[in-house]
């Protein structure tokens, strides 16, 4: 909160848009969920005031998530994403798409929708190697290996998950 009153005092918007992100995630930890969707409110209001993109796209995602994923209302969450999903690609923000993609990924895991796990972490997988992301790719793979043997696709799986190993073991993950 201190963080976020000394806003003023700090020159570009990354660490301001660091310290909403801190907030609201340390308000959902605490299961204050009023309370972190006013702060992601908050952070899209300034965001939009200032015409920080990306911040944007972080304020709308995490919305959704919390939406989605704390309250269940996955018709409300909808909208967000696809608001963040267009400024993404318009503005061409790889990270704040990969993070749509994997709250998508969560809201159809909640559904059983392997199939739509399996493309929406394709997506992810897409985006880490546009982006030089290990990390993001080993992920993505690991979702999709593991959504393909839910969906008993165990030849498709097995090298995935091949992949997915030779790649954590890349980044010691």
């Amino acid at each position: 909160r201190e963080a976020i009153e000394l806003r003023a005092a700090v020159e570009g918007t990354e660490l301001v848009g660091r310290a909403y992100e801190g907030l609201g995630g340390a308000q959902v930890f605490a299961n204050q969920i009023p309370e972190a969707l006013e702060t992601y409110r908050a952070m899209l209001a300034l965001a939009e005031r200032l015409g920080d993109v990306a911040m944007q796209i972080s304020a709308l995602n995490k919305l959704a998530g919390v939406t989605a994923l704390r309250m269940g209302q996955f018709n409300e969450a909808e909208p967000l994403l696809a608001r963040a999903e267009r400024l993404g690609r318009e503005h061409d923000d790889p990270s704040g798409m990969a993070e749509g993609a994997i709250i998508r990924c969560q809201m159809c895991t909640a559904m059983a929708d392997f199939d739509a796990v399996v493309a929406h972490m394709g997506e992810v997988v897409a985006i880490g190697e546009r982006m030089g992301s290990k990390q993001h790719r080993a992920m993505g793979l690991e979702h999709v290996a593991s959504s393909l043997m839910f969906l008993t696709r165990f030849d498709e799986a097995w090298p995935k998950a091949q992949e997915t190993l030779q790649l954590a073991r890349e980044i010691g993950d």
